[in-house]
């Protein structure tokens, strides 16, 4: 009996699309609690300890929550920060130089951005809010920022 090589494909492509039905891909899905109307998460190792935390921007709670990574696949309760008016957008990096990921967030209602610094343990300083502008480009609209003290 002759096989030619697609048909030798497709018996074992279906013979091993069989045997991993009822495998799950992934754990059981586990929900944490964020403020209300999460709109962004952003993923980055926020208290130094190798493991990525979770920042959620919270569009009607006007606040960021922090969940801290336990480094099994699970996260603590969040902590909570306020930020400007209508959180949209999150963003880690090291915005002041000191080896730790700090936190922006772009606030659509209040027209700010919010800079949070991070003291290194995944707490952070008292927001710091940098007024925004919407730039007009004929019937478009591209909103841009521009920070200023």
């Amino acid at each position: 009996m002759k096989f030619n090589a697609i048909s030798l494909f497709s018996c074992t492509f279906l013979m091993a699309a069989k045997a991993f039905a009822f495998d799950p891909l992934f754990s059981a899905r586990i929900d944490y609690d964020a403020g209300s109307t999460p709109s962004w998460v952003f993923a980055s190792d926020l208290d130094g300890d190798g493991y990525d935390d979770l920042a959620v921007a919270n569009l009607n709670s006007d606040n960021l929550s922090v969940l801290r990574n336990n480094g099994d696949g699970t996260f603590q309760v969040p902590l909570n920060n306020g930020v400007g008016n209508g959180p949209v957008s999150v963003f880690a990096s090291d915005l002041d130089g000191d080896g730790d990921n700090d936190l922006a967030v772009a606030n659509f209602n209040s027209d700010n951005v919010s800079v949070l610094r991070n003291y290194g343990d995944g707490t952070f300083q008292a927001v710091v809010n940098y007024g925004a502008s919407q730039l007009w480009r004929g019937e478009q609209s591209h909103v841009g920022l521009r920070l200023r003290s």
